[in-house]
């Protein structure tokens, strides 16, 4: 499948990551690991596009957990962590898909699911970023996730997106996860459903310097969702959204030889180094 031309992707994933490492975070409660090897799920089940609120509830996104990010070329529009927004380009209420007002929806695809999309190219925004922080305590190093996720896809416009899958920690991120949409719209549109995984091992070198470090207990990182493509007024973007999130947290530090744990340690690890995507 098409997508945008890899310096116009460039160009939008640098202006994005920009945006969002000059932005303030202040310290709040996040999605956080106690255990090695525990799994976080998110499924929106609750999610009615009510906007954020700190602890969540009412339909809103947890605030403490999700930053959103929505903007062009020339500037964005940007939540913080712990802030209370409402109605608005971030809490634009549920839909089936179909919509033109560019902001953060519930989508429902189907069956009674619900997922957290994005639909842009009203008012000129090209891309959006929800990200979502996990913080470690577990009491040891986390150099090691597994992030399992759906990306569904209501491809309404003639106009191919891209949503990518971005790690950052300071001013480190790299994107190894590539999803592009048709560059022609479905005859009869409906929700297409694509599950996703990535094995991120750190260290890693970022994208375009710096290092994504392992986690010491208390420290964090941000799993983002990179939403976008090339702005066209003619045929808009499609609807896109993410669902089903599963984050499993692990550290890949050998124990003393010969355990039961070394043992179930090594093994883990050598799947973990068979499943990586190269990015």
């Amino acid at each position: 499948m098409s997508g945008p031309t890899p310096f116009r992707r460039i160009i939008l994933v640098l202006f994005a990551a920009f945006f969002l490492l000059m932005s303030g975070r202040p310290v709040q409660a996040e999605l956080t690991f106690t255990l090695l090897g525990e799994t976080q799920t998110i499924d929106f089940q609750d999610y009615t596009g009510a906007g954020l609120a700190s602890g969540g509830g009412g339909g809103a996104l947890d605030s403490n957990d999700w930053e959103l990010v929505i903007g062009d070329d020339n500037g964005s529009l940007q939540t913080s962590f712990g802030d209370t927004v409402g109605v608005g380009v971030f809490g634009r209420g549920m839909s089936s898909g179909g919509v033109s007002d560019s902001g953060y929806y519930s989508f429902e695809t189907g069956g009674g699911n619900r997922a957290l999309g994005i639909q842009l190219g009203d008012a000129g925004f090209s891309f959006g970023i929800p990200s979502l922080r996990i913080r470690n305590q577990t009491g040891q190093v986390v150099d090691a996730l597994t992030v399992r996720y759906d990306v569904w896809v209501y491809n309404d416009s003639n106009n191919s997106n891209y949503f990518d899958l971005e790690f950052s920690n300071g001013s480190a991120f790299i994107d190894p996860v590539f999803l592009d949409t048709p560059s022609a719209a479905d005859g009869t549109p409906e929700w297409v459903q694509t599950t996703l995984q990535y094995d991120l091992l750190l260290p890693e070198n970022g994208l375009f310097g710096g290092v994504l470090q392992p986690l010491a207990d208390g420290d964090s990182m941000l799993v983002e969702w990179s939403g976008g493509g090339s702005f066209d007024a003619l045929n808009g973007f499609d609807e896109m959204a993410i669902d089903n999130i599963q984050i499993t947290a692990f550290s890949t530090a050998i124990p003393e030889p010969g355990t039961p744990l070394a043992l179930c340690v090594v093994s883990g690890v050598m799947a973990l180094r068979r499943r990586r995507r190269k990015p």
